[in-house]
């Protein structure tokens, strides 16, 4: 994303109105088909990770093999949801009266929501790991780009809940402090 400069732009520019976001390489608009088509894709991404990998993340046996193949697939769906997340918040920033943006943000919000309700159980079954598996797997070479990010997910161990009240924490949020933060962001 770059930003496009004004006509008559002065090396000391102070009139940020000049100033606009331009998204054309990434996307045509609002309804561009590589947004539904990726958020598609993650989704489908998502529920397959879920199949193949739940119930094996908390298992004594988890080699750290097969924990690297799980991130790189988180990471894949990240690729995949972050830059149109990125592009329907900076659109909604742009113009926060905008009635397609804000229907895009809301698309989005859901479709993300989604997501993250399959691969939820994830961080839940890491935690679940024995503290001398857990130190075993991170210690390995293999796993060495995600190591800030396990033990993070290992200092919410106390604080987690079941997957199911996680999920309706994500949900509720959805529709409670998120859609507050939305309003807010609107009307300032």
């Amino acid at each position: 994303m770059f930003l496009s400069k004004g006509k008559n732009r002065k090396s000391n520019m102070t009139n940020f109105e000049e100033i606009q976001w331009d998204f054309s390489e990434h996307y045509s608009g609002t309804e561009d088909p590589k947004i539904r088509d990726g958020l598609g894709s993650a989704l489908s991404i998502a529920k397959n990770f879920l199949e193949k990998y739940k119930g094996k993340m908390s298992s004594a046996d988890l080699s750290s093999q097969t924990l690297k193949e799980a991130l790189e697939t988180i990471e894949e769906i990240q690729e995949k949801t972050f830059p149109i997340v990125m592009y329907s918040r900076l659109l909604t920033s742009k113009d926060s009266q905008n009635s397609d943006y804000k229907q895009l943000v809301s698309a989005v919000q859901e479709k993300s929501t989604e997501i993250i309700n399959y691969l939820i159980f994830f961080e839940l079954e890491l935690n679940e790991l024995e503290d001398e598996t857990f130190n075993k797997l991170i210690q390995d070479e293999t796993l060495a780009n995600y190591v800030h990010y396990l033990n993070d997910v290992r200092k919410n161990k106390p604080y987690q809940l079941s997957e199911t009240e996680e999920q309706m924490i994500i949900l509720k949020d959805q529709y409670g402090k998120d859609a507050f933060q939305r309003l807010y962001g609107e009307l300032t």
